[in-house]
């Protein structure tokens, strides 16, 4: 549902369920597994906003498609040399990410204790 688009001919239910996309991703952030499946700038995987929004410069075209997983050694660790260009204040928090090898990332809602949406969280 959240990359899906509005057809025209859909129905009225579809297009009420869809109107709630920008909750549901304003709410939704990743936790990183392998890193695989998660993109480094533009998933909420290490703060409430996409790495994207924290530097100030602009991301190099070449590093736009990265995932967090292009940023860790194969035993799990971060790799700091790849990671060097950033504010201290940012790998200060990646550094408090664990990567996790042969374990998928995974979507949670962040505005619940269990990771899981319910319709009263959304509204909280």
């Amino acid at each position: 549902m959240l990359k899906s688009s509005l057809k025209q001919n859909v129905s009225h239910t579809w297009r009420n369920i869809c109107s709630a996309k920008p909750i549901v991703n304003a709410g939704c952030a990743k936790l990183i597994g392998d890193g695989s499946s998660s993109s480094f700038w533009f998933d909420k995987w290490l703060n409430e906003k996409p790495i994207a929004d924290l530097v100030d410069a602009d991301i190099p075209v070449h590093l736009r498609g990265a995932k967090v997983s292009d940023f860790t050694t194969t035993s799990g660790g971060w790799d700091w040399s790849k990671l060097a260009f950033l504010p201290w204040a940012i790998t200060d928090q990646i550094s408090l990410v664990g990567v996790m090898p042969g374990c998928l990332d995974r979507v949670f809602w962040s505005a619940s204790p269990s990771g899981e949406f319910t319709v009263s969280s959304a509204y909280n």
